[in-house]
């Protein structure tokens, strides 16, 4: 934020997923409600007019929206950067196509490569095998799309000690962010994932001699992820994560966006800090 303005948000559109992923902090309790289309629309145009610059769909798995084509272009028009969060599954050929002129970004999570490691995160789907090919075919067609890439890794007790370099040069994203898996309280959460702040920077340090020095690296330890993260939940709601609990505005349908930010704790320097602002 700068000016009083939400530059970057990160809409959670569902909390539907097809992947079961153990470390996973999107948990709003409204697993079967999201907004409409048409109430999207407003929420996206009231998120416009507030000076937003780049809105990021998010999940649970964004792709299982019914509508989200329409709510991509819909950003666009109103003048939005726009990304999607996913992990990958949605990522049809026939979508990508579909996307071209209207979606901007693709932020793919990849936690690891190794498949007994992807069954123990819970990052499987239900009728395709996700493995290091599933990764590296979605990321073919991502490029030969001409999409801007992203990759999110949660760095957690069963990948800490892995080497990703070969994978993150292949695929050589535009951005690599590694985040220290979150002890959120309100969730119910497999703690036996978390890891130390040392095990954290040791994972991060160990690819920093090995990746292509044009891949901007973003470090987010538990610290820079609290409370400085611009979150809409699926019903319009803002989002912070102080103490490691979810905490609520009200609606930004019933309340605008000027009045739903001042519901939470928004920590502007923490946002600077971790890079939330860049040339998107």
């Amino acid at each position: 934020m700068q000016n009083n303005k939400i530059l970057s948000i990160s809409y959670h559109i569902v909390e539907i997923c097809n992947m079961r992923c153990s470390f996973c902090f999107a948990k709003f309790n409204c697993i079967n409600k999201h907004l409409s289309m048409k109430d999207t629309f407003f929420l996206i145009e009231e998120l416009a007019k507030a000076g937003t610059e780049k809105i990021s769909f998010a999940g649970g798995e964004p792709t299982l929206y019914e509508w989200l084509p329409e709510v991509i272009t819909h950003a666009k028009k109103c003048g939005l950067t726009t990304m999607l969060i996913t992990n990958g599954s949605g990522l049809s050929e026939y979508f990508l196509n579909s996307m071209i002129n209207h979606l901007d970004w693709i932020g793919l999570s990849v936690d690891s490569l190794d498949t007994k490691q992807l069954e123990e995160l819970g990052r499987q789907l239900p009728h395709e095998l996700v493995d290091e090919s599933f990764y590296f075919e979605k990321i073919k067609h991502i490029k030969n799309y001409g999409y801007k890439l992203k990759i999110n890794t949660v760095v957690n007790r069963i990948n800490k000690d892995n080497n990703m370099s070969k994978f993150i040069n292949y695929a050589a994203p535009k951005r690599w962010k590694l985040l220290h898996v979150l002890p959120l309280q309100n969730i119910i959460y497999n703690h036996n994932l978390l890891i130390t702040h040392t095990e954290f920077i040791s994972f991060c340090e160990r690819h920093l001699n090995f990746i292509n020095t044009e891949i901007e690296i973003i470090f987010e330890d538990n610290d820079a992820m609290t409370n400085s993260y611009v979150i809409i939940d699926p019903l319009g709601r803002l989002v912070d994560n102080s103490n490691y609990k979810l905490c609520y505005s009200e609606s930004i349908l019933k309340v605008g966006v000027e009045k739903a930010l001042e519901q939470i704790n928004l920590d502007i320097n923490k946002m600077k800090k971790r890079k939330a602002f860049y040339d998107w």
